[in-house]
């Protein structure tokens, strides 16, 4: 995995400066997933957030939005590049993992 930014691509592409991309070599060809600053800022914002709920369910909304992007990531590689949006599949993993996270401090 390699993180490219204001580099060119290895097809010799258009150069990513205002955007960040992680890129994986697959067999012969290279793909490129981007990410911008609200994949990754809104659930951080959402897990600073959930800190008023108590610790337990802030990490599980941490813990869920890295399975959202792990989400994310495999959704990509079985769409063989095409583009697809990230922060849907990051936001249901942080709610689920805020979700559940609340039932288990509730239940305890």
């Amino acid at each position: 995995v390699e993180f490219l930014r204001g580099q060119r691509s290895a097809s010799g592409g258009a150069r990513l400066d205002h955007h960040d991309a992680f890129c994986r070599s697959f067999d012969d060809h290279r793909q490129c997933m981007q990410r911008f600053s609200g994949d990754l800022a809104l659930p951080a914002l959402f897990v600073a957030s959930a800190t008023r709920a108590g610790f337990g369910p802030a990490l599980g909304a941490m813990v869920g939005s890295v399975v959202g992007l792990w989400g994310t990531d495999w959704l990509f590689k079985l769409g063989k590049g095409r583009p697809l949006p990230a922060l849907p599949a990051i936001a249901v993993g942080t709610l689920l993992g805020f979700f559940a996270a609340m039932l288990i401090q509730i239940m305890y």
